[in-house]
């Protein structure tokens, strides 16, 4: 089946998954930083915020790649949902200006 996507969509797409693995780095230097905090603390509270620290990255590397996933199946849908994101986003943070 020959690829009939337009060459900007796969640049776009490039760029999404760049982003994803962007905030994958962000997230685990997150972690470490959090877990170099708490290890100044008492044992106890640093495995608790261990433990929550690991399962929110792993709850974000299991939303990255599910979300990777779906940009592949559906380029499309996955432009047209983050251009309409970012649309959002803008007004919502920048307002309205005269």
């Amino acid at each position: 089946m020959p690829d009939t996507t337009h060459p900007t969509m796969h640049s776009e797409i490039e760029s999404l998954r760049a982003e994803i693995r962007q905030l994958q780095v962000n997230l685990a230097s997150l972690t470490d930083s959090v877990r170099g905090v708490v290890r100044a603390g008492k044992a106890e509270a640093v495995d608790r915020v261990s433990d929550t620290a690991d399962k929110a990255w792993a709850e974000a590397k299991s939303l990255a790649d599910s979300l990777s996933k779906q940009v592949e199946e559906k380029p499309v849908t996955a432009l047209v949902s983050a251009f309409s994101i970012g649309m959002l986003l803008g007004l919502l943070f920048t307002g309205r200006r005269a």
